[in-house]
């Protein structure tokens, strides 16, 4: 089902048990810096959970950021590229949550993310988050991330 499972992610961001939100990028297409990762609410986490274990609107910020993160950190490695050492994720404009209750525990989300701008040390992400193939959550997340270099040979 993921192209990098839970294990993987770890590997990608430095975010840990409770923190990890994502359990996985499901797809990702390379060329275009653009993909999706899954999780179900509550499954693999319980920081952020409202008093029931829903997942309140503010914690889906986390979510496109981290998805946002290993879909970027992903194709880079798909173009040959060598990763940077450290990424921040800097702002968030134009958030918006479609839903007027959180998300309840146990509910599988997708986190969609694309690089619309990138320099040599900030990209641009537009992400949205579904919930039964419905956007429930979207916004524009600019993202620290300098410009990786060639891998090298043999290395």
């Amino acid at each position: 089902m993921y192209l990098i499972d839970r294990e993987g992610i770890q590997k990608i961001i430095p975010h840990r048990q409770p923190m990890l939100l994502i359990d996985g990028l499901m797809e990702c297409d390379t060329s275009r810096y653009t993909g999706s990762c899954g999780l179900t609410v509550g499954e693999n986490y319980n920081v952020a959970l409202e008093k029931d274990s829903s997942l309140p609107a503010f914690a889906l910020i986390e979510v496109m950021a981290q998805a946002a993160a290993a879909i970027i950190y992903y194709s880079i490695l798909g173009n040959n590229l060598q990763p940077p050492d450290k990424g921040l994720l800097l702002s968030v404009r134009n958030f918006k949550y479609m839903r007027k209750a959180s998300v309840p525990k146990g509910t599988f989300l997708i986190a969609h993310a694309t690089v619309e701008y990138s320099d040599d040390k900030y990209k641009q992400v537009s992400a949205y988050v579904t919930m039964n193939n419905e956007i429930i959550s979207e916004a524009r997340l600019s993202l620290f991330a300098p410009l990786p270099t060639t891998l090298k040979e043999n290395s």
